[in-house]
């Protein structure tokens, strides 16, 4: 009797499984359809690599997003698009083009989420641009800190 319910579990976790896999693949598609409808640049998009949906939170009260690569190319990833809970891409993300780099200097403040490139990092020590974590805005962790160099920040452009 014990060992008929566990293979009956097991069917149901693996047909719950193929399930899984066959919803993040039409999801997927969505996400690529939209990307192709929502971005240019200076290249035509060729290929468009779509990672894992992730859930984000305790019981995905944190919503869900995915990362994208265009043409193969690292420069040309977008992080963080939002997916709703019907696989649809809810907002941009962020996107890590080169284009950060050549803006960045005419700004003071520069908030992160997730940690900065050498590259940027060394334009905001060149530039005097306060880089301030925003990751523990977001969570809370050490968000005292992040709020006092902001604060720090905004107190050098005004004298």
């Amino acid at each position: 009797m014990r060992i008929e319910k566990q293979k009956r579990q097991k069917a149901e976790s693996i047909k719950e499984s193929k399930k899984e896999v066959k919803d993040q693949a039409e999801a997927r598609q969505k996400i690529a359809l939209w990307v192709v409808q929502h971005y240019e640049g200076a290249e035509p998009i060729k290929t468009i690599e779509v990672g894992k949906i992730k859930t984000h939170g305790i019981l995905g009260a944190g919503g869900s997003s995915v990362s994208i690569v265009i043409n193969s190319k690292k420069k040309n990833m977008i992080e963080g698009i939002g997916v709703n809970e019907q696989g649809n891409p809810t907002s941009a993300g962020f996107s890590f083009f080169k284009g950060l780099a050549s803006v960045l200097p005419k700004y003071d403040i520069y908030v992160w989420i997730a940690k900065p490139t050498q590259e940027i990092q060394d334009i905001c020590d060149n530039h005097g641009i306060a880089d301030v974590n925003g990751g523990n805005i977001l969570t809370g962790n050490n968000a005292e800190d992040s709020f006092r160099k902001i604060i720090w920040a905004l107190q050098q452009m005004a004298s």
